[in-house]
């Protein structure tokens, strides 16, 4: 029986539980002289004013207020996306004004999709800054080159600021802005004891957020002589961490053989021709974790305790779907005795905990029973 249960609330969960809807009647007034035109004024007011309301939810007050008239143009002008029915009953006046019900349903999913879209589910202000930490290797002549540890002029220096330049307009195209260390020396804003070729993990963190970027790209490029005479192979490993906390966001790894000629000359027209496809790929990455809702949040794990039905499901689901910190969650198992959630959250765990005790109107009670360090176990009652 439990198996047969488990099955129908994946399918449900496949089929159509991505799209949550919430219901709402609103009631509307208007001063226009005719019936025809209050009835618009009026729905285009209660789509104006559900459609600010969730948004808020979702972004906070303070800066859906800074964006107003990006809601309004960008968000609210495609309502039709998210209001799935809308209809105005019971049209009546009163007084000098017309008054009118208005029920429409609200697509959650397809709302956050937009806002995603248009970067205002995110607590940055402007575009994702990006920091490149890239060192060469030059294992032929046995040199090598990073921004952060040497401000020496030379040839393997040129060619790091050609690669920052293909990343960087590869990175614009996508709305992202990437600093160019080289070019405005960040070696000497830098502090002593971070001016080393070998950085560990903690390192790169610190660096990226000290220049105040959102992602640090690290990895490296290495050249070394290739089975063939006069050429050379060209490799290039990086990743990219979010500096709040050092999660892994994308990563790329590519190998490529130079033509024959001399070192310097076919290393530069390997890295002119073959980088921009480099940077193509992985910045299409850093731009699918931006729509995922990713960046600047933390993956952790929420376990539910309790006995659910399909109805009880749905109610849980959308509960979570008004905790403004958390930016999206999946499912990743479904039991008898509970589900756990993933979660993409702007919060540590227990600001995530507080935050579901804390939810008012809720139909959901929740109650924290134990925290880890990136995971939170909740008991949970639906009323």
């Amino acid at each position: 029986m439990h198996k047969l249960l488990f099955i129908f609330f994946l399918l449900y969960s496949s089929i159509g539980w991505t799209q949550e809807y919430i219901d709402e009647i609103r009631t509307g007034r208007s001063t226009e002289s005719s019936g025809a035109a209050a009835r618009q004024e009026i729905i285009d007011k209660v789509i104006e004013e559900v459609s600010l309301e969730y948004t808020k939810n979702y972004v906070g007050e303070s800066k859906a207020n800074r964006n107003i008239t990006v809601i309004k143009n960008k968000i609210i002008g495609q309502s039709g996306k998210y209001i799935s029915y809308i209809k105005g009953e019971n049209l009546r006046r009163e007084g000098s004004e017309f008054v009118m019900d208005v029920a429409l349903r609200i697509s959650l999913k397809d709302l956050k999709d937009i806002l995603l879209a248009k970067g205002l589910l995110y607590q940055l202000d402007g575009p994702p800054k990006i920091l490149l930490m890239v060192q060469f290797l030059d294992q032929v002549n046995l040199k090598s080159f990073a921004w952060w540890s040497s401000d020496e002029d030379g040839y393997l220096k040129n060619e790091m600021k050609d690669i920052n330049s293909i990343f960087f307009e590869k990175l614009k195209d996508k709305g992202f802005y990437s600093f160019s260390p080289i070019k405005r020396k960040f070696y000497h804003s830098l502090p002593e004891v971070y001016r080393k070729e070998e950085v560990l993990p903690e390192d790169i963190l610190f660096v990226g957020d000290y220049f105040k970027a959102q992602v640090a790209i690290h990895g490296q490029i290495k050249v070394s002589k290739s089975l063939e005479v006069d050429r050379y192979t060209v490799s290039f490993e990086a990743k990219a961490l979010q500096t709040v906390n050092g999660r892994n966001i994308a990563k790329i790894s590519r190998s490529f053989l130079t033509n024959r000629g001399s070192f310097q000359s076919v290393v530069s027209e390997s890295i002119e021709k073959r980088f921009p496809e480099v940077a193509d790929d992985f910045t299409a990455q850093l731009y699918q974790a931006w729509e995922r809702g990713v960046f600047g949040s933390d993956l952790l794990k929420l376990s539910l305790k309790g006995n659910f039905d399909y109805n009880q499901y749905k109610t849980i689901k959308e509960s979570l779907q008004k905790v403004n910190l958390i930016k999206a969650f999946h499912e990743r198992s479904f039991t008898p005795s509970g589900i756990v959630f993933e979660l993409n959250a702007s919060a540590n765990i227990k600001q995530i905990g507080q935050a579901l005790i804390n939810l008012k109107q809720n139909s959901v009670q929740y109650t924290v029973d134990s925290y880890g360090p990136k995971s939170v176990v909740v008991k949970a009652k639906v009323l």
